[in-house]
């Protein structure tokens, strides 16, 4: 494993982003036959909270990490560094980002605090996810007590958290914290030439 390799970062990056959705939600439906009709639920969640704060570390480190990838490569290119740092200084979703994985290494408070907000998440969870592109999704039991979920694109249990300040201010949520910050190390990472080279 070339640990340096920004194309192998983003390969294990992505394999972590995907270990948040279980695409097979129908192995953690509860179904129970009720005097007044049937219920439908998702137990307390379907994995325990070490498990899904597990994945949620591993999405934060592997997001976290291209920080370094990327200044390794723009050093051996002979670029200068702080061309990194000042990207990071411009962007309050990649200082909260950088803040929580030193979080996880070094403890919290963190020394650097660079968002000046000492994040943390909280809420860690699971949910049913539905997604759809016409119409609304219909949930229907059969007469065997079996659950279907029709007119979806696509229904899936996730994993979700929510980062807070330390003020317990609520800032964004994970998914808005990942989507802005792949968004933002791969416009990075394209500018610079940093991908397949």
């Amino acid at each position: 494993m070339d640990v340096n390799n920004i194309n192998s970062k983003l390969a294990r990056l992505h394999s972590a982003l995907e270990s948040r959705i279980d695409s097979d939600y129908e192995k953690h439906a509860k179904i129970e036959e009720l005097d007044e009709g049937v219920r439908l639920t998702l137990p307390g969640g379907v994995d325990s909270l070490p498990k899904l704060e597990n994945v949620v570390r591993s999405i934060i480190d592997n997001l976290a990490t291209l920080k370094d990838a990327f200044k390794n490569k723009l050093k051996k290119r002979g670029e200068n560094n702080p061309i990194v740092k000042n990207f990071i200084d411009n962007s309050i979703y990649l200082k909260v980002l950088i803040d929580l994985d030193n979080a996880y290494k070094h403890g919290y408070p963190t020394e650097s605090n660079l968002s000046k907000m000492n994040p943390v998440i909280k809420n860690v969870r699971q949910t049913l996810r539905l997604e759809w592109s016409e119409g609304l999704p219909i949930g229907m039991i059969g007469t065997k007590g079996e659950f279907e979920i029709m007119n979806a694109d696509s229904t899936t249990v996730v994993v979700l958290a929510d980062i807070y300040d330390e003020k317990d201010d609520f800032f964004t949520s994970l998914d808005n914290l990942i989507e802005i910050c792949y968004s933002e190390w791969l416009s990075f990472a394209e500018q610079h030439k940093l991908l397949n080279s």
